[in-house]
């Protein structure tokens, strides 16, 4: 195989209960100021149900949840210290589940409370009247005050068998902490508390509940209109739609249920074109359901109106970024640089001020870790969407936000062209595609360009070249400037060669160098990048004259504008011995290449990819100057630097390997031989068609040796 050119590096910028529950009812006018005397209830008590109880009606369309139900139910029957109240807190954000969740524990588990099951909202600031009015179903005479009731109540559930004691909707850490709060409210061994929470600072065992599972979703949906089978999958795009949020779903179903005639897609079609603005029609038509009290946006309105300024500003940034790549990195990077917002200075956190503000919105589950992977955060969708229509109203601020988002991408893109000896930056390549995409369609088009150009260079080196490809190609038809017009092209080119497409690849370049010549000077550094690029794939398509001249144009202008011993010369010296090498003028050849290693050597680490390139192409001047033990040296330092970087799959490898074979055969070593054709060949069958001129060769080769490949 021929040598591989260098590429050159780029210049500097080129809900569910699902229905809501009912509401617990409980006198007004209550004295709640005399004193009392704390005792016993009576010793007479009324007939009542079995178990006692007093909650909200059993959901008949509740569905799913059997692990969680499990989860709460082995948390509150675990065994504890003496005396020690179990409970647990299930938190969640709005309109996720936490009530029907709990009614729905309660309803399953009459039978493990025979003192009793009670259902409290604590969406009051006392808890005394709520805890007197428990008197009745309990079967307790009213006392002459509340507080002699409150007390009588307290002490029976205290003192009798197992019971529950469901405290919905718990505000934060301050209401549960308050001394006249938590006066009222019974505990001990017997009495088993089911707190539900948006706070997750609660001093108390937690269990956060996620959305529902596409699967409950549909059932969900189906619990109000049957889903034939045939439908179960559009039915599954409302489920996505709604990121599984059973308060949006419940309204869905009622609607559907409503409207026969409607079919799922035609409504599924309605809902992806207007978005929220459908959902609310949705809301307007069903009216006031029974159980269904507030609106879908409100749930999220009212989350976003009660965190603080700095936290809120990270989650608008989140609404921004591309969906399900949140990288916790760049959130930091775009609130510390925020000149706009005071982060709350926390002590143990330095400079780095923004950690605590992502750790609580990872906490109360607003930013979790998408699919358990901690290096990505992601956003509920309906939050997401209505953060965008809030931020769509105020465009100014919706700038702001987006002109620090184009300063990320200049910043994380720059540092992406060190993804190949810096492996943990190799996992913002994808996101930093995506955010690409996401700034193209805030026609951001300059600063979009300039991240596809910037990561051009990684994703390439790792042979993923029909991403990069795809990306680069929709800049090419855009409003773009005519400098990063003419770098996306260039880059362009140099992946349609990487692909073997030699004339598209030309085409390109000499586009991109007439779009230099007539924007830049004639010594501009693009251009010599340009002549040199376009140089190489005359090479490959056989014009030596036509490539020499192009290198010579290039070093000209290098030589005028950089030190003798520049890694940009470098380049050019070995781009230019592999064009000598076809002409046969092999010491001009091994000349020129070890000029260009003498120069790499001291500006590379000596594991670098660069002298990787530089090596294996020596060691194919060596071997046609017939010295076949340097060749066989420069080619294994080849490969085990690149075994230390690439992926074990990538095309460079191949040339390696497939190089190598041609060394061994050379030595009389056909067994070797034969293995480094077989995994040149795996690699380039993996990448290219069986006609493509690279998997063509090894097979030939193999067919020589007496082998057929696999797949022959």
């Amino acid at each position: 195989m021929g040598n591989t050119p260098r590429k050159k590096p780029q210049p500097p910028r080129p809900l569910v209960g699902d229905i809501a529950a009912e509401k617990v009812l409980v006198p007004e006018n209550l004295n709640v100021g005399r004193d009392f005397n704390m005792g016993a209830p009576p010793a007479q008590p009324r007939p009542t149900l079995t178990p006692p109880r007093e909650l909200p009606p059993k959901n008949k369309k509740f569905v799913g949840r059997k692990r969680p139900i499990e989860d709460v139910h082995r948390l509150l029957q675990r065994e504890g210290d003496v005396g020690i109240t179990q409970e647990v807190a299930v938190h969640a954000h709005g309109g996720i589940g936490k009530t029907a969740l709990a009614i729905e524990y309660a309803w399953q588990h009459l039978d493990d409370y025979p003192a009793g099951l009670f259902f409290i909202s604590c969406d009051v600031d006392l808890l005394l009247p709520a805890v007197a009015a428990l008197a009745g179903p309990l079967g307790i005479d009213e006392a002459d005050t509340p507080e002699q009731t409150a007390a009588w109540v307290k002490a029976q559930l205290e003192s009798d068998g197992p019971a529950l004691l469901i405290l919905d909707n718990v505000r934060d850490a301050r209401q549960w902490n308050d001394a006249q709060w938590r006066k009222w409210l019974p505990g001990g061994p017997n009495c088993r508390r089911l707190i539900t929470t948006r706070d997750e600072r609660l001093p108390l065992p937690r269990y956060r509940l996620e959305r529902l599972p596409q699967d409950e979703g549909i059932e969900l949906l189906a619990k109000y209109r049957p889903v034939a089978e045939p439908n179960r999958e559009t039915v599954g795009r409302v489920v996505e739609w709604f990121d599984g949020l059973a308060v949006g779903l419940t309204v869905v179903g009622a609607y559907m249920a409503e409207h026969p005639d409607l079919d799922w897609d035609r409504f599924v079609d309605g809902l992806e074109a207007k978005g929220l603005g459908a959902v609310r029609a949705i809301e307007d038509d069903v009216g006031g359901l029974p159980d269904y009290d507030r609106r879908v946006d409100a749930v999220f309105d009212d989350l976003l109106e009660s965190v603080p300024p700095a936290h809120r500003r990270a989650l608008e940034y989140a609404a921004l970024l591309p969906e399900d790549y949140v990288l916790p990195l760049w959130l930091a990077w775009l609130l510390t640089g925020d000149e706009r917002i005071e982060l709350p200075e926390l002590p143990g956190y330095g400079d780095d001020l923004s950690q605590p503000v992502i750790n609580r919105l990872k906490g109360h589950g607003l930013l979790p870790p998408y699919r358990g992977d901690d290096t990505r955060l992601s956003m509920h969708r309906v939050l997401r969407r209505r953060l965008g229509e809030l931020l769509a109203d105020d465009g100014d601020h919706r700038k702001m936000l987006v002109d620090r988002l184009c300063a990320l991408a200049e910043h994380r893109g720059e540092a992406s062209h060190q993804a190949i000896v810096q492996p943990h930056l190799r996992d913002e390549l994808t996101p930093l595609l995506r955010l690409s995409d996401t700034l193209l369609q805030f026609q951001r088009i300059d600063e979009a360009a300039s991240l596809a150009n910037w990561i051009h260079t990684p994703l390439h080196d790792l042979a993923r070249t029909t991403e990069v490809r795809d990306s680069l190609e929709r800049f090419i038809d855009t409003s773009l400037a005519p400098e990063g017009k003419a770098t996306a092209l260039s880059n362009l080119a140099m992946i349609l060669k990487a692909q073997g497409d030699l004339p598209g690849a030309r085409q390109q370049m000499e586009r991109a160098i007439e779009i230099m010549q007539e924007h830049l000077l004639e010594d501009h550094p693009k251009l010599a990048i340009g002549y040199s690029n376009l140089a190489t794939i005359l090479k490959n398509q056989g014009d030596l004259p036509g490539a020499w001249q192009q290198m010579e144009r290039s070093i000209e202008i290098w030589q005028k504008l950089l030190p003798e011993d520049h890694p940009n010369l470098a380049t050019c010296y070995c781009n230019l011995a592999t064009i000598l090498q076809d002409q046969d003028d092999l010491p001009g050849a091994r000349q020129q290449m070890e000029r260009a290693i003498a120069i790499d050597e001291k500006h590379f680490p000596e594991d670098h990819p660069t002298l990787a390139t530089s090596y294996s192409n020596l060691a194919t001047i060596l071997q046609a100057q017939g010295d076949l033990p340097g060749a066989r040296q420069q080619m294994e330092r080849a490969i085990e630097i690149d075994e230390k970087h690439f992926p074990e799959d990538h095309p460079d490898l191949a040339i390696r390997y497939n190089n190598l074979g041609h060394i061994e055969l050379a030595e009389g070593r056909e067994d070797q031989a034969r293995e480094m054709f077989r995994r040149a060949y795996r690699i380039w069958a993996k990448h290219f068609t069986a006609e493509d001129p690279r998997v063509q060769m090894v097979v030939a080769t193999l067919k020589k040796l007496g082998e057929l490949p696999e797949g022959e």
